[in-house]
């Protein structure tokens, strides 16, 4: 029985175009403000690679009149100085920053802008692209930024740490061993660097100096007007202000717990903490006064003012401005600072986030997606990856880029086959991909898991034990099974419609009969010996017959053909979440803690790649396995 029906045309959602229309445009922007632009027939964020020339007017930009439109110029094939496992084997491609949490982000420009943070990572944005750059070490965390007069930065940080940029490079310095939390410049090209245990230091004609600051309480952010004229502050709401002449006083007690500063134009600072900003109020009664921003208890991290704005940052969900009004961060990361010149902003935080305001709201940027990713799935047209929060990112030229989602959902998995990518939504959706339109279609299930033979033969798995297979005019029919139903399947995979096997929970495997040549075949119980009930979480074979599975509880099963057997692994037995093979000696499964376990057909050897970071997806493309999870973390294997 039919229980869904191909939609008709493009899904319809207000404000929302996903493919290129007919004059290679992308009319208007999202449902969330982030803008897009055409390439290769689908509508994708500003980033890498060229926009398509569709148009006949001599302008190499589809438009009618003689000049580019408005779109991204290429990147570097593929990013500089990604890190890899010791072995070289293993390398990150997303987030830019590896998974390491970003502390700071200042600018001179928008197209020069820099951002730095844990593990000595230096990303750097020249209008275009966002780069790492070979800067700090990995033992170092750095967590301020100055942009020193010239083309120079200065970037301070853990046990003293001073970073110079310089003809191209960097140089390395100290300022005495204890921790810098931040670094502020004045209009004279004086600065002022502040840290733990109440250290100050000072940066006047070519030198830094050390300063007294009267206090041994941590000092978390400064703002400098000039070489006399700066301010302080500490974690436990002190502010401290400086004279020439008397040196650094301690001005007030705000009882806010501050973490952040800048300079306002009238001369005075604004600062925050949890739940409030600080600012120097003149008049009668002058005095520093306090005003709550979100709840009291809001952790506020960051703030920054430029053009008559203020943007505060801090918390996941809400980017905080000056009057009290908030913007959608466009993230579910904690972020730690924000910088900004006219209307565009940006802002960093845990993860390697990055999010960029354009038009009129916030969203992650290419290099810093961060959020989980749930499938991968290499096609003729790029890599593709699907995960948290509307994610669908397809990487072409060696970037990744984002693409507009048919809708802002979760999706589960993906598969391709020719011209045609379904993408698994929440909610009994499967969305599919062809001739630069997105179509829905419903198999009338909630689905975990997809799998194909070819573009008119896909099967859909999920809970209930639900298998569903879809027919050539995108309706899905259900295929029944010769077992129960009181489990829910996790994966499917096939080499052909006489070899698919889906698995999943209580150790359940099925496998589509063999000997079935209807359009609609039962799928038959398999006996798995030894008898297991951890629950199966993908599955992976050879057309020659050979298949595996992987539980969470970090086995592996192989089926030779005839029987199941358990195969052990060398090193522990980490959650598997996901398995893939180039042949029956070159397999790979991932999981919990960023677990990789290699494997020969017999034995398996298990790694640790990604800091402990969670893979739930992997797949084989060419030469290159990539595996993907946790915090948008996208590694490959070469």
């Amino acid at each position: 029985m039919a229980v869904g029906a191909l939609s008709s045309g493009c899904i319809e959602l207000p404000d929302k175009l996903f493919s290129c229309s007919t004059d290679g445009d992308c009319e208007g922007v999202g449902r969330d403000g982030t803008a897009y632009v055409c390439r290769d027939t689908l509508c994708v964020q500003p980033g890498p690679g060229p926009v398509p020339d569709s148009g006949t007017d001599g302008g190499g930009d589809g438009g009618n009149d003689a000049g580019p439109d408005a779109g991204p110029v290429a990147c570097p094939d593929e990013p500089a100085l990604m890190p890899c496992t010791s072995d070289g084997g293993w390398c990150w491609d997303n987030p830019l920053a590896s998974g390491s949490g970003l502390r700071a982000i200042r600018g001179r420009s928008e197209s020069d802008i820099l951002a730095v943070g844990e593990n000595g990572v230096v990303l750097s944005w020249d209008g275009t692209c966002w780069n790492r750059s070979r800067a700090g070490k990995q033992s170092q965390t750095l967590s301020g930024i100055w942009p020193a007069p010239g083309p120079g930065w200065q970037v301070v940080g853990i046990n003293g740490t001073l970073l110079r940029s310089e003809d191209g490079g960097w140089v390395e310095d100290k300022l005495g061993t204890v921790t810098l939390r931040d670094i502020s410049g004045g209009s004279d090209g004086s600065a002022f660097a502040v840290g733990s245990s109440g250290t100050l230091h000072r940066f006047v004609d070519g030198g830094w100096g050390t300063q007294s600051s009267g206090t041994s309480v941590n000092l978390t952010a400064v703002a400098a007007v000039s070489r006399n004229e700066a301010w302080a502050f500490a974690e436990n709401g002190d502010i401290l202000s400086y004279d020439p002449t008397f040196g650094w006083n301690r001005e007030s007690a705000s009882g806010v717990a501050l973490t952040g500063a800048v300079r306002h134009p009238d001369g005075k600072p604004l600062a925050v903490g949890t739940g409030f900003l600080v600012r120097w109020v003149g008049g009668l009664t002058p005095g520093w006064r306090k005003s709550g921003i979100g709840p009291s208890t809001t952790r506020l991290n960051g703030i920054w003012h430029d053009s008559g704005r203020t943007w505060i940052v801090g918390e996941p969900g809400s980017i905080y401005q000056e009057d009290g009004g908030t913007e959608p961060s466009g993230t579910a990361q904690v972020l730690n600072s924000v910088w900004s010149q006219g209307e565009k902003a940006w802002a960093v935080g845990e993860s390697g986030v990055i999010v960029q305001r354009t038009g009129s709201s916030w969203a992650e940027a290419p290099g810093g997606v961060v959020r989980t990713v749930h499938g991968l799935w290499s096609s003729s047209d790029g890599l593709w990856a699907v995960g948290d929060r509307g994610l669908i990112m397809r990487r072409v030229g060696g970037r990744w880029s984002t693409v507009a989602p048919p809708e802002q959902n979760v999706f589960r998995d993906v598969w391709g086959s020719g011209n045609v990518l379904w993408v698994l939504g929440e909610s009994g959706r499967v969305y599919a991909y062809r001739d630069g339109r997105w179509t829905t279609e419903l198999p009338g299930d909630t689905l975990t898991a997809l799998w194909g033979v070819g573009p008119e033969q896909v099967w859909g798995v999920g809970p209930g034990g639900v298998i569903r297979r879809r027919n050539a005019n995108g309706t899905w029919d259900t295929e029944p099974l010769n077992g129960g139903s009181s489990f829910g399947f996790n994966a499917i995979w096939g080499s052909s419609a006489t070899e698919l096997w889906a698995v999943g929970t209580g150790g359940n495997v099925y496998r589509r009969d063999p000997a079935c040549t209807a359009v609609s075949c039962t799928w038959l119980k398999q006996t798995v010996t030894p008898a297991t009930t951890a629950g199966f979480n993908d599955v992976w074979g050879t057309p020659s017959g050979k298949v595996w599975a992987v539980a969470g509880g970090g086995d592996i099963y192989h089926y030779n053909g005839s029987t199941w057997t358990n195969q052990p692994i060398s090193g522990g037995n980490p959650g598997l979440l996901a398995l893939t093979g180039r042949s029956e000696s070159e397999l790979w499964a991932v999981g919990a803690n960023g677990s990789v376990v290699t494997g020969d057909g017999n034995t398996w050897t298990l790694q640790i790649v990604t800091g402990g970071r969670a893979l739930g997806t992997v797949v084989v493309a060419g030469d290159t396995v990539w595996a993907g999870g946790l915090d948008g973390t996208i590694i490959k294997h070469q």
